[in-house]
C-alpha cells in the first residue's frame, strides 16, 4: 500500500517474497493501454485507426464485412463485436490460443462476429492481443522491447518478462505480463500521477484522463461491486449512489484472474496491490478496499 508516495504496508505470506516475480493474468491488458498510450504520444499510432490499416496481413482472417470497421479503439473498449468468449474456458477461443504454436493474431481475429464494432462491450483477451500487436507494428519494435524501453525502465522496473508467442514472439498482452508486486504498485504510482514519474511525463495525462474515464457503465460486477469499464482498466464508485465520471468519486482498477488487483484512488492519494494464487473469494479483495480500506483514509 502506497500513500501519499509511501510505503505504507507491504507483507508476504507462505513462500512468497519482494523478489517474486509474479503471473498478472489481466492486469497485463491494462499496462496494454498504458504502453499504446505511449505509442500514441510518440506519434506512432492513432487509436481511431482500423487494425487491418496496420496488419493487414491478417486481411483474410475473417469473411465478415465488419472486420475492417474494427478500430485499435474498439479493442480498447472491448467493444470489437467479435466473439471471442472466455467463459467456460475448456474449449473456448482462449483456450485454443493459449494452446497455440501457430498466429496468436489470426486466431483472435477470426472468430466470427455477433455484434457491431462499438455496439456492444463483451470481455475478450484475443483482441488485446491483437492490439499489443498492433502497437509493436506501428512502433516497429517487439512490444515486450517497447514496453521496457518506454514504461519499465524509466519508472526503474527490472526483471519483468512477457509470455511471447514461439510463432511470431507476439506478446501476450491479454494476460502474459509477470512483474513483482511493489513494480505494480510504481505502475500504480505512475497512473496516480497522471503519467509522471521522477518529473518526466512517461504517458501523456491525457491519455490517462481518456483511458481511465468510463466508456460501459455497469459492466461488469466484482463482489457485491458494480464496475465500469474504460480503455482496459476497471472503474468502481467510492459511493455507489454517484458516477464514476467523478474523478473524486472513482477507484481505478486493473484486475486479473487469481486475485491479482491495482488500485489507484485519486482522492486519496492511494495504492493498493494484491497479488494471488487463487480465484477463492475474488470479490472479497474489491469489497474490503471500496467498503472498508478507502473510507477509513482520510481524503
Amino acid at each position: 500500500m502506497i500513500r501519499r508516495g509511501y510505503l505504507v504496508q507491504e507483507a508476504y505470506y507462505g513462500a512468497s517474497s519482494r523478489d517474486d516475480v509474479h503471473t498478472m493474468q489481466s492486469v497485463s491488458k491494462s499496462v496494454t493501454s498504458l504502453v499504446t498510450g505511449i505509442a500514441s504520444d510518440m506519434g506512432s499510432l492513432d487509436p481511431d485507426a482500423t487494425v487491418l490499416s496496420i496488419l493487414g496481413r491478417h486481411a483474410d482472417a475473417s469473411p465478415d464485412p465488419r472486420l475492417p470497421r474494427v478500430t485499435l479503439r474498439h479493442l480498447l473498449q472491448m467493444r470489437s463485436g467479435i466473439n471471442f468468449h472466455e467463459n467456460p474456458y475448456p474449449g473456448s477461443p482462449l483456450e485454443t490460443l493459449n494452446n497455440s504454436r501457430g498466429d496468436w493474431v489470426r486466431i483472435a481475429l477470426e472468430q466470427p462476429f455477433n455484434a457491431e464494432p462499438g455496439a456492444l462491450w463483451q470481455y475478450n483477451s484475443g483482441g488485446v492481443i491483437a492490439l499489443g500487436a498492433a502497437v509493436a507494428q506501428a512502433a516497429s519494435s517487439q512490444f515486450n522491447v517497447l514496453a521496457r524501453e518506454r514504461l519499465f525502465t524509466p519508472l526503474g522496473i527490472s526483471g519483468q518478462y512477457w509470455i511471447v508467442s514461439g510463432y511470431d514472439a507476439t506478446a501476450h498482452t491479454g494476460g502474459g505480463l509477470y512483474l513483482r508486486a511493489i513494480d505494480l504498485a510504481r505502475i500504480g504510482y505512475l497512473v496516480l500521477k497522471q503519467g509522471q514519474w521522477n518529473g518526466s511525463q512517461v504517458v501523456s495525462s491525457d491519455w490517462l484522463a481518456r483511458s481511465t474515464a468510463p466508456v460501459t457503465a455497469a459492466a461488469s460486477r466484482f463482489g457485491g461491486v458494480s464496475v465500469d469499464y474504460g480503455l482496459l482498466w476497471w472503474m468502481a464508485a467510492i459511493n455507489p449512489s454517484q458516477s464514476t465520471a467523478d474523478v473524486s468519486n472513482r477507484v481505478i482498477i486493473a484486475s486479473g484472474n487469481m486475485n491479482q488487483f491495482l488500485f489507484v484512488v485519486p482522492s486519496r492519494d492511494l495504492v493498493v496491490v494484491n497479488t494471488g494464487s487463487s480465484n477463492d473469494s475474488f470479490g472479497v479483495t474489491l469489497d474490503f478496499v471500496v467498503r472498508e480500506l478507502i473510507p477509513a483514509v482520510p481524503p
